[in-house]
């Protein structure tokens, strides 16, 4: 597939009809802080309960 911007969400949206959530990080060796990921993680459970609601959420970190 390659890799550039939009290439997951693009096959697995697009070709799969898959939802696709990615997070942008500035440089692929500069990750979130433990701490980031958990809200990042909690907020998107969070929106899937609201939004969402049938959806299996999956393990929890």
């Amino acid at each position: 597939m390659g890799i550039f911007p939009g290439s997951l969400g693009h096959y697995a949206g697009v070709h799969r009809g898959m939802p696709v959530v990615t997070i942008e990080l500035s440089h692929a060796l500069d990750m979130p802080h433990d701490a980031e990921i958990r809200t990042m993680w909690e907020d998107l459970l969070r929106w899937m309960g609201e939004h969402w609601p049938q959806a299996d959420a999956g393990p929890r970190p």
